[in-house]
């Protein structure tokens, strides 16, 4: 698993950031690479979420991009997708949290 996280962390902002896609670049079958992450107890999507959350709180907290900056940095389309979604994991907007660091 942290092995996975190493090859699609630098893929955060890609669109193509796809099970299929991560399946060619590790040699690994979709099915498969979805077998071991159940028994790991996560899916693909959660761990791409992760990495989004925790790259996210990085960039607030340690640069001083623009949070549309971060927002496309990380793949969103637009920066109310990141909003929703940084609300979604935090229950705090992307502007509270980063005022609150």
């Amino acid at each position: 698993l942290s092995s996975l996280r190493d090859i699609l962390r630098p893929l955060l902002g890609e669109k193509l950031l796809t099970l299929p896609t991560i399946s060619q670049v590790t040699g690994i079958s979709p099915r498969t690479l979805q077998r071991h992450l159940r028994a790991s107890g996560t899916s693909f999507t959660q761990v791409v979420n992760q990495l989004k959350f925790e790259s996210a709180c990085c960039l607030m907290t340690e640069s001083e991009l623009s949070l549309g900056e971060i927002s496309s940095q990380l793949g969103y389309s637009t920066p109310g997708h990141f909003h929703r979604a940084f609300k979604r994991w935090t229950g705090r907007t992307p502007q509270s949290f980063r005022h609150s660091q």
